[in-house]
């Protein structure tokens, strides 16, 4: 998930310039949070730190639900109840 954060991939100036157009900056701060909190997972599986590893997968459902209850009530309508 870590590697998969979209504002480090390969993109021309206009390709990031229309994505920032098109989604709230929320989403993006809540994004680059969400990246973050995988990159403390990923490194805490790599050290073999178990409490640390579900403490950071804690917090990553967390970050998920968030996001999602803001920014996708569409595809989750539950989580916004």
């Amino acid at each position: 998930m870590h590697d998969s954060f979209i504002l480090q991939q390969s993109m021309t100036p206009e390709d990031r310039k229309n994505l920032m157009a098109a989604v709230p900056k929320g989403f993006v701060e809540q994004d680059r949070a969400f990246h973050s909190i995988s990159a403390a997972l990923a490194d805490a599986a790599r050290s073999g730190n178990r409490a640390q590893q579900q403490e950071e997968f804690g917090k990553m459902v967390e970050a998920c639900s968030a996001c999602h209850a803001e920014y996708a009530t569409d595809r989750f309508p539950k989580l916004a109840e």
